[in-house]
């Protein structure tokens, strides 16, 4: 019976490492800041698509963390 828990527990961990996979940094592809318009900060990346078929939607300066944004 022991050899089966200790069995089942080294199949448990490998199973459990092999699902979390390798860490690894994560680069943005492109950075939208929005400021009236809705091109990225990158050069050669693709402005957003605004979907707003009735035309009701707008830019609105709010405080965010102390800072007018």
């Amino acid at each position: 019976m022991y050899r089966f828990h200790k069995a089942f527990s080294v199949c448990a961990l490998l199973g459990a490492m092999c699902c979390t996979g390798a860490v690894s940094a994560q680069v943005p592809a492109a950075t939208y800041l929005f400021k009236n318009t809705f091109a990225a900060v990158e050069g050669g990346r693709p402005a957003l698509t605004s979907t707003d078929p009735l035309g009701a939607s707008l830019f609105e300066t709010d405080t965010v963390f102390g800072q007018s944004r």
